[in-house]
């Protein structure tokens, strides 16, 4: 949703953004874009957070080292100080490794995509990082076919299902970033308080 919004709003004022030459055949494209959601995960996630952080475990944390596997495959991981830290320097890397082949517009909205999938590989695993990695490469793979007679027929389109990502799973990133990264602490149940004749009152 991210970029496509800034794609769009780029066209707005006049500025076509540049975007990677991935040849014309469609084959060629599901090979560039399959073979990106995984070795970019692998670099971005695996690289970036699980080595750093089972690193910091084995010399600052003995109590939570656990097989390197874990730290590879991701997934019910405690997120910490030093995990929030590797999240958040992965998602910048990420965004800053898409300036070169795209331009520096799509730093911001990659760089946040990144935040998400580092989210993804600490709580559920680098499987969920990649398969939404696949689906956010994809996505716009059924509108190829379509004959672009107007310059802004396909961001708009992009536009209306990525807003609906975005307003579906954005409280989960946002979840994210004010509990985990900001540690504001998450309500909990309401106390229960007991009145004078004993009972307990909520």
């Amino acid at each position: 949703f991210l970029s496509n919004a800034f794609y769009f709003a780029l066209l707005v004022v006049g500025h076509e953004p540049s975007i990677p030459d991935f040849g014309d055949e469609i084959w060629m494209q599901v090979g560039i874009f399959t073979t990106a959601s995984v070795w970019e995960e692998i670099e971005s996630r695996v690289l970036l957070i699980g080595v750093p952080i089972m690193c910091i475990d084995f010399l600052f944390r003995r109590e939570r080292v656990a097989s390197p596997i874990k730290y590879i495959l991701g997934g019910n991981m405690e997120i910490g100080i030093p995990e929030s830290g590797a999240a958040l320097f992965s998602s910048l890397i990420f965004g800053l490794a898409h300036v070169e082949w795209w331009d520096f517009w799509k730093f911001f909205p990659a760089a946040v995509t990144g935040l998400f999938l580092a989210y993804l590989f600490m709580r559920f695993g680098l499987y969920a990082a990649i398969i939404l990695h696949f689906m956010l490469n994809f996505f716009d793979m059924p509108f190829v076919v379509i004959d672009r007679s107007s310059e802004f027929g396909l961001p708009i389109i992009l536009l209306v299902f990525g807003l609906w990502g975005f307003v579906k799973y954005g409280k989960t990133l946002l979840g994210f970033v004010y509990h985990d990264l900001m540690k504001v602490p998450r309500p909990g149940p309401p106390r229960a308080t007991t009145a004078g004749d004993g009972k307990t009152l909520r």
